[in-house]
């Protein structure tokens, strides 16, 4: 199994074409994950997939193949999960985005990450988890669907996610809903991101992880996590790799393969231009009728 990250060169896109393609899903394959607000910060509903995104044997694929070959890309599947169903890797962080962009798709920031885990540890509980069909989840599905999404447990999978930083360390910004538009709104050539200052991050940090010029990579808990999905406290939930200036975010699963715990990484430090085998998109949508 490949999980190599290699520092890579992104591709031109100045040849992307402003055509949106439509990717059916299958509605069962998604879970809703309702609007909420943190703090003021909007978050609409969305339709997300258990899976991470790749071509099957379906007609929705003949649009996900011609997208690609738009992007100048050969899209292929390049890994699988713990469960056999195969994704598209070898994605850098750009292409995640542009790709989701053409599919008229969304990508998940890392607050709507951590509201997906919860939903699902919520359900698993007995709370209230509807896929994409308006039928309600049991607790067994919610808890086969959050070993897919958050465990994958002895086969590593990662996800790009839509966040990235600037700035310094003491004064960091946090780039999110990155779109690439042209002057119309359409899909273009020229990246775009709404800019958000991270509100107090590096205040709210525990003291005790604090270092001069830095921070230190920690264990953090979901309780907490701001508007903007950054953990805050301590905890159990997650391996929290701190943000550095120039990174982006990745989510990684399936800690089991290589050491003695289950706990996914939350990886802010990523080259925006890596890529590897395992490192794929998850499909998600707004959900607009609802």
């Amino acid at each position: 199994m490949d999980t190599t990250l290699t520092p890579q060169v992104a591709e031109p896109t100045s040849s992307v074409s402003r055509k949106r393609f439509r990717l059916d899903v299958d509605p069962k394959t998604l879970i809703l994950l309702p609007e909420t607000t943190y703090d003021g910060r909007h978050y609409p509903p969305l339709y997300v997939s258990i899976s991470l995104l790749g071509i099957q044997d379906d007609l929705s694929s003949d649009s996900l193949k011609t997208a690609g070959r738009v992007m100048g890309l050969d899209l292929k599947n390049t890994n699988k999960d713990r469960f056999g169903r195969e994704f598209i890797g070898n994605l850098e962080r750009l292409q995640a985005t542009l790709l989701a962009n053409m599919l008229s798709a969304t990508q998940l920031d890392i607050r709507r990450r951590i509201d997906l885990v919860l939903l699902l540890r919520a359900g698993l509980a007995g709370g209230v988890v509807y896929d994409g069909t308006k039928n309600r989840l049991s607790s067994d599905e919610c808890g086969l669907a959050l070993e897919q999404v958050f465990y994958n447990r002895g086969q590593i999978i990662g996800e790009h996610l839509d966040a990235s930083f600037k700035g310094t360390q003491e004064q960091l910004i946090l780039n999110t809903n990155h779109r690439f538009v042209n002057s119309h709104g359409e899909v273009g050539t020229t990246e775009d991101s709404g800019l958000r200052p991270n509100q107090l991050l590096y205040d709210s940090y525990p003291l005790e992880y604090r270092v001069e010029g830095g921070w230190k990579d920690c264990v953090m808990s979901f309780d907490g996590a701001d508007q903007f999905g950054i953990p805050t406290k301590k905890g159990n939930d997650i391996d929290f790799q701190y943000p550095r200036p120039g990174s982006s975010a990745r989510m990684l699963l399936g800690g089991w393969a290589i050491r003695e715990t289950d706990r996914p990484w939350l990886i802010c430090y990523g080259v925006p231009g890596s890529r590897g085998s395992i490192m794929g998109l998850r499909y998600a949508k707004i959900a607009d009728n609802i």
